[in-house]
């Protein structure tokens, strides 16, 4: 392989090579590497600078008018037409002598209620309960992962399976 010559190596000391990096890193003279002062008339091709105080031309206004409207959401109606939740509006009579867990509710405003109730209350009895809490409301139960409706009011929550898991309400 033929070696390459980078020819000779520039003297720091003669005056034409400057002071080497020591002068550039101190702010010496940087005229050959194409670097534009601040201030200077000319930019390293020789075209004249723009001057920094010279105005700017403002876009032109839009035409259009901003949007206003409310738009939609995803997954039905919005929260504001339905009614508001008062999670300690509800009552269930829970026994302290029966085997009893917690179901955590997940309300159509997104607020959540931790619960508890009996292994032997039913799906009618959760209902009631979301349906206290949403002034009387009629209320659709999602339960289980995909979440299904859980439409039968005569199974034991925890038959249904909903006894210590997650449940979402909706209005029905």
């Amino acid at each position: 392989m033929p070696a390459v010559s980078l020819g000779d190596l520039a003297r720091r000391d003669e005056e034409e090579n400057g002071r080497g990096p020591t002068s550039f890193y101190n702010g010496g003279d940087k005229s050959g590497l194409g670097i534009i002062h601040p201030g200077s008339d000319k930019d390293k091709d020789g075209a004249a600078n723009t001057p920094a105080n010279t105005p700017v031309e403002e876009p032109p206004a839009p035409s259009q008018a901003t949007f206003s409207g409310e738009g939609n959401t995803l997954g039905g109606s919005s929260s504001s037409s339905a009614a508001a939740v008062q999670a300690d509006k509800g009552t269930v009579n829970v026994d302290a002598s029966k085997p009893k867990g917690k179901i955590q509710i997940r309300f159509h405003d997104g607020s959540r209620k931790a619960q508890e109730f009996n292994e032997d209350h039913t799906v009618l009895d959760l209902r009631n309960f979301c349906a206290q809490c949403v002034g009387g409301q009629a209320m659709t139960i999602m339960g289980g992962f995909p979440p299904k409706p859980v439409t039968d009011d005569a199974l034991t929550l925890k038959d249904a399976g909903l006894l210590n898991a997650a449940v979402t309400v909706k209005p029905a």
